[in-house]
């Protein structure tokens, strides 16, 4: 292992060379450093954020070794936690930051990346049309930018031409779905040691987003108070995971009804992966009767058993029928009392 290999495997954790450091250090989950293990964390916790990750580790041999193996420690804590929208946000985190890297990186660079993640291109070299790809394997990408998506790329005979920005985005989306698609990793034969660790990482990933938020309510609106089913489908929201339109429709209706403003919900559901702001904002202000439309009032305790949304057969909430005086009882005690 040399500094030049190092540097590339810290930079590219999913890549060839990263496993062969893996592999060649022989990693043991049952005796992983703490060294190592703060990192996974870090790694964890700044993606459950959504921030930057950039260590400025240099040219460090023990640093950067470590950083190569709280890549895949950290994949087997996620795996524990079990919670598809943070390997989302976990691979999302390391996409971005390769794109970065990418950039400046050599046309060969670029090629050996694409074949260590399996891309069959036909190179040319000219910036403009740096790479040729089969249509099926430029869709697999599934783009959610409007310019990236098929409709607004050249195709010819089946294949799509890309400069080399556009092939950087195609390589950085790759690896994204790589990195998504390889966990959960198998856990059968974790120590409990790892278990603890991402126990604790569950909970403070969850609630730091979740109060991250919470801080930028304004008004009389308070998350806290909200009943156990809507305060699942509102942390599901935060995290990133994709709700179904039960669940949307539900965690909206509420929300208007609580006295939030549509704004606020529309940074909620931002959050979704296939967020859509003009379908988004059309259904919220339907639901909260802008204009002549009809007000949509949130679901009973009845409904939400019916719609399999609630949570423990309501054993958690007393003897309330609706969600909203589960909630007004809380946020608003004096006025209960009155």
């Amino acid at each position: 292992m040399n500094l030049e290999d190092l540097q590339f495997a810290q930079r590219y954790p999913f890549s060839g060379t990263a496993r062969k450091i893996v592999a060649e250090t022989g990693l043991n989950l049952q005796d992983v450093s703490e060294a190592v293990t703060e990192r996974a964390q870090k790694m964890i916790l700044a993606s459950a954020k959504q921030q930057k990750y950039d260590p400025q580790i240099g040219n460090y041999e023990e640093l950067l070794q470590n950083e190569v193996l709280a890549f895949p420690v950290a994949k087997i804590l996620l795996s524990i936690i079990a919670k598809p929208e943070l390997y989302s946000k976990f691979a999302n985190m390391f996409s971005k930051s390769a794109f970065v890297s990418l950039q400046s990186e050599s046309d060969e660079t670029l090629c050996d990346i694409a074949k260590d993640l399996g891309i069959i291109i036909k190179f040319s070299g000219n910036p403009e049309e740096f790479a040729e790809i089969g249509m099926l394997q430029y869709l697999s990408a599934d783009f959610r930018e409007d310019f990236m998506k098929l409709a607004n790329q050249r195709l010819e005979k089946g294949r799509i031409i890309l400069s080399k920005n556009e092939f950087v985005r195609f390589l950085s989306q790759a690896i994204y779905k790589k990195i998504f698609s390889s966990m959960p990793a198998d856990t059968k034969q974790i120590p409990n040691s790892l278990k603890t660790i991402a126990n604790s990482l569950s909970k403070q990933a969850f609630s730091e987003s979740f109060q991250a938020f919470n801080a930028k309510l304004s008004g009389n609106i308070k998350a806290d108070a909200f009943p156990p089913c809507i305060s699942e489908l509102y942390a599901k929201m935060l995290s990133g995971a994709n709700l179904s339109h039960t669940e949307r429709f539900t965690l909206a209706s509420f929300l208007v009804s609580a006295g939030m403003g549509t704004e606020q919900i529309i940074a909620i559901f931002k959050n979704a992966p296939n967020f859509n702001e003009k379908i988004s904002r059309y259904q919220i202000e339907r639901i909260a009767g802008s204009g002549n439309k009809t007000n949509y009032a949130p679901a009973s305790c009845a409904k939400m058993k019916s719609y399999k949304l609630c949570i423990r057969n309501g054993e958690l909430c007393g003897n309330v029928k609706h969600p909203m005086q589960f909630y007004r009882s809380r946020a608003f005690p004096r006025r209960k009392a009155q």
